[in-house]
């Protein structure tokens, strides 16, 4: 730090009877950086705190001073400094920022000894580390408690080696075989209901006159099931907690349309089929309906042709077209059966499904929890000073933390928080 008696005039000789003009400190302690510009104010006045060494170790470069972090503690006399410390800190540096550096004692590089930094056996051996323009300024005397910073180059390979003993867990394997089935036949019935409404398949109209309820459940729930399972593939894949949630309850609306497809086709079915068909062409189905139908079945009217028709090219009252009973009845009985038989046989294999995400969608990493720290394993200023026993170096180093709230005289003007520290300057 350099003293008021040895500030010059920088235009000419100052007069040894002209008091030495005070110079502005700051007031406001500055931010723990490694990179700080070059000025005349930056080196000729500096904070009033005690520096740890006599003559601190610096870094010129071209264009800027990179000084290390220096600490408030006891006397300088005794604290022996440790090189290898401030090497460790500076291997984490750009290699950009360390090929043409010099470590100098003291801001006078004329009279001080300089060492060179790539003679240093540690920071070559870094220089050659494809990680080391990544990796943070962070000293290498950091309790064992902290986990293991994660770089952006060793992020990007997070998601190779995809195998059962890789970075894939066995719970995530499942869930993406779960989520898989529910795609699948969810697209499959997609592809049923789509199908049959653009009538691409033999007696497609059949269906579309006489189950239209059952075609209207199966579509709703094939986009739940596409959406549920895109849901989850997505959320599997990016390991989304949150949206796995969402997955795991969407499950459960699918389970009930199932179940109401199943119900649907399996009652009509099963209780008194052939009265359902003769009331619903009589009062529910309209002309259109019929007429889809017949032309569908290549029958005419209901029991005979003049029984309910609708008349058209085919169907006329001499018609020889048998009616429609049979084959409507033969036809709702094997399809409302192929129906029900599918949409039961697939509701045990969606109970695994929900199972499985229920069981899996919080173990998709091996992340515990929300990934928070406990607190007992906080770093704390007792795990410092019992780091710095371990090491030899005793009692001699004390955080810098927040100053206390301080009254400011009533007879003062002006309140100045360094000026108990100034005073002995002001006195010589």
């Amino acid at each position: 730090m350099r003293r008021q008696s040895d500030w010059r005039d920088p235009e000419g000789d100052s007069s040894d009877d002209e008091p030495a003009p005070l110079s502005t400190i700051p007031l406001t302690p500055r931010s723990p950086s490694y990179r700080i510009t070059r000025s005349r104010s930056s080196e000729a006045f500096r904070l009033p705190s005690p520096e740890s060494f006599d003559r601190p170790y610096t870094v010129d470069s071209d264009h800027d001073v990179i000084r290390l972090v220096s600490y408030r503690g006891s006397p300088l006399s005794d604290r022996p400094y440790d090189l290898d410390d401030h090497f460790e800190t500076l291997r984490y540096l750009p290699s950009s920022n360390y090929q043409n550096l010099n470590i100098t004692r003291g801001f006078d590089s004329g009279s001080s000894s300089t060492e060179s930094y790539n003679s240093y056996p540690e920071a070559k051996s870094q220089s050659d580390d494809p990680y080391s323009d990544t990796r943070p300024l962070l000293p290498r005397n950091i309790p064992r408690k902290w986990p293991k910073p994660k770089y952006v180059k060793g992020l990007a390979k997070e998601g190779r080696g995809l195998g059962l003993g890789g970075k894939w867990t066995i719970h995530k394997w499942c869930l993406i075989v779960s989520v898989t089935t529910v795609l699948l036949y969810g697209i499959a019935g997609m592809a049923i209901a789509v199908l049959t409404w653009f009538r691409a398949w033999d007696h497609a109209d059949v269906m579309y006159v006489a189950d239209y309820d059952v075609l209207l459940l199966l579509t709703l729930t094939s986009s739940l099931l596409l959406l549920t399972s895109l849901l989850g593939l997505t959320s599997t894949l990016l390991n989304s907690r949150p949206f796995l949630a969402y997955y795991t309850l969407l499950l459960f609306p699918c389970f009930i349309s199932l179940l109401s497809i199943g119900y649907t086709s399996y009652k009509r079915s099963t209780f008194s089929l052939d009265r359902k068909l003769n009331l619903a062409w009589s009062q529910w189905y309209t002309p259109l309906g019929r007429l889809l139908i017949q032309d569908s079945l290549r029958c005419c009217g209901y029991y005979n042709p003049i029984h309910e028709a609708t008349s058209s090219t085919r169907c006329y009252s001499r018609s020889p077209l048998p009616g429609c009973k049979g084959k409507l009845f033969r036809f709702e009985k094997d399809n409302l059966t192929t129906i029900w038989s599918a949409v039961f046989s697939l509701v045990p294999l969606h109970i695994i499904n929900i199972f499985v995400a229920l069981v899996c969608a919080n173990h998709v990493t091996k992340r515990f929890g929300k990934g928070i720290m406990p607190k007992k394993y906080w770093l704390k200023v007792e795990d410092v000073v019992l780091m710095r026993r371990e090491k030899g170096l005793g009692e001699t180093w004390i955080g810098v933390v927040r100053p206390g709230m301080t009254r400011a005289g009533l007879s003062s003007g002006m309140f100045r928080e360094d000026k108990e520290e100034r005073r002995p300057l002001l006195g010589e």
